[in-house]
């Protein structure tokens, strides 16, 4: 189960990545929310960011106890799916 929730994490920000690529090309269509990477990252810092991001998350699903993991990952999963969600409501594909 551990390892299916992780690819699913994965897979989720994977989907960002690519919804936040779309934002860096087009600066003057839309606007990046997550303070981390600014309002108008490039696309080099973004793939830092999500690079980080994915080895943060299999760094977690190695170090920390399953029964915590599940609680983390209950609720990464549906906040990087709202976001994805909402990134294609607003025309990200």
């Amino acid at each position: 189960m551990k390892i299916i929730l992780t690819t699913i994490l994965i897979a989720i920000c994977i989907l960002d990545w690519k919804q936040t690529l779309m934002i860096a090309r087009n600066p003057d269509k839309f606007l990046e929310l997550n303070p981390i990477l600014g309002a108008h990252p490039t696309e080099d810092w973004v793939a830092l960011y999500f690079i980080w991001v994915i080895l943060l998350i299999l760094s977690l699903a190695w170090l920390v106890p399953t029964p915590l993991l599940y609680y983390i990952f209950g609720i990464c999963i549906p906040v990087e799916s709202w976001v994805v969600w909402r990134n294609r409501k607003i025309g990200l594909k």
